[in-house]
């Protein structure tokens, strides 16, 4: 069996990024599966240079995300800080072998503050999407693609403990959208 980046088996990669039937762990219950899905606002998204000379970034995009919670039970999205306004993201090439030079780098504290999304709710968020995020020390070349075929990814669960009920694989996928570098 094949799988994402994030663990999750390829096939549910695709099921959820078209909108399927996510089944779920911890208190809910087959009788309970709604649908989960992750949309991005656009197909495609053109990165501009914010900062620094060169090739190679700082590039930015900013990314709207809308995670609609079909379930009958709350969703719960881990996030930095106990009031950081947006969740854990991470964004992911759609290429196999390839790495997203936007997926963030995160240093996150311990809390127990998740945001919560309410059973038939959609929750919008704002991504201001950078990269690259790591680069080689001696070439400056980026480590990751800055274009190219992408998904946006969440970390979720049913549960406040996020980690301890998860859905299958602790994340969920969005659609595919493409990134072109702009002036």
């Amino acid at each position: 069996m094949r799988y994402s980046p994030f663990g999750l088996p390829v096939a549910l990669v695709a099921l959820i990024a078209c909108g399927a039937s996510v089944p779920t762990s911890g208190d809910v219950t087959a009788d309970q599966e709604g649908q989960v899905t992750l949309r991005t606002d656009r197909a495609a998204y053109q990165a501009t240079l914010v900062g620094g000379e060169g090739t190679y970034g700082p590039y930015a995009l900013t990314l709207a995300a809308q995670l609609s919670n079909g379930l009958s039970v709350p969703l719960y999205l881990q996030r930095c800080y106990p009031d950081t306004p947006y969740p854990i993201y991470g964004i992911v090439s759609t290429e196999e072998g390839r790495i997203a030079a936007y997926d963030p780098v995160w240093a996150c504290v311990g809390h127990g503050h998740p945001i919560v999304v309410s059973p038939g709710r959609i929750r919008t968020d704002s991504l201001q999407v950078l990269g690259p995020n790591s680069s080689d020390g001696q070439t400056n070349m980026p480590f990751g693609d800055l274009v190219g075929r992408f998904r946006l990814s969440y970390l979720i669960g049913t549960c406040r403990a996020v980690s301890s009920c998860q859905l299958p694989g602790g994340s969920i996928v969005s659609n595919e959208f493409e990134v072109v570098l702009g002036p």
